[in-house]
């Protein structure tokens, strides 16, 4: 029973199941592994992978209520990842739903996104949601986050290169 006997095991047992299955679903990324593994050809010559927040730094989303949900590119956002997919595993990452695959489609002309992360990947930390790389599946040493928010960088702030968030004139 421990320290404090029966009750303690307890409280502890009591503790230990309310995080599992009242807290973690809602704070915890639900995915361990957030990006597939690497292709076994490809292991120990991969290419450093480059996280790009989406919002806000390749686009900028307004609403209105004549147009509704409108998506202004960030001028030059294509030949950035034009001139990055050689040498970067480009990763897109969304605080949206997946409700924005058909703008990153769109985003992507040239095909240089290789994977997509979406709010459902964050966790939460501290009354906000963040990037947290834990969960990324590759090594954080070859690991970059391009991002505007250094709140994101809370878990991993080394990785992290905060740009100035892009919005437009109207």
């Amino acid at each position: 029973g421990g320290a404090l006997g029966p009750l303690g095991a307890a409280v502890t047992t009591a503790k230990e199941t309310v995080h599992e299955y009242l807290i973690a679903p809602f704070t915890e990324s639900r995915q361990k592994d957030l990006l597939p593994p690497l292709p076994t050809r490809l292991r120990g010559k991969e290419l450093p992978t480059l996280v790009i927040a989406l919002d806000d730094v390749l686009i900028h989303s307004t609403w209105d209520r004549q147009y509704g949900w409108r998506y202004v590119k960030r001028p030059g956002a294509d030949e950035f990842l034009r001139a990055l997919a050689p040498y970067y595993e480009i990763v897109v990452w969304t605080e949206q739903f997946s409700l924005m695959d058909t703008v990153i489609v769109a985003l992507d002309k040239h095909h240089a996104i290789r994977h997509r992360l979406y709010k459902d990947g964050m966790v939460y930390r501290n009354g906000r949601y963040v990037k947290d790389l834990a969960h990324v599946n590759r090594d954080l040493a070859k690991t970059v986050v391009i991002d505007c928010s250094a709140a994101n960088a809370t878990q991993q702030p080394e990785n992290y290169i905060i740009i100035p968030p892009y919005a437009p004139a109207d």
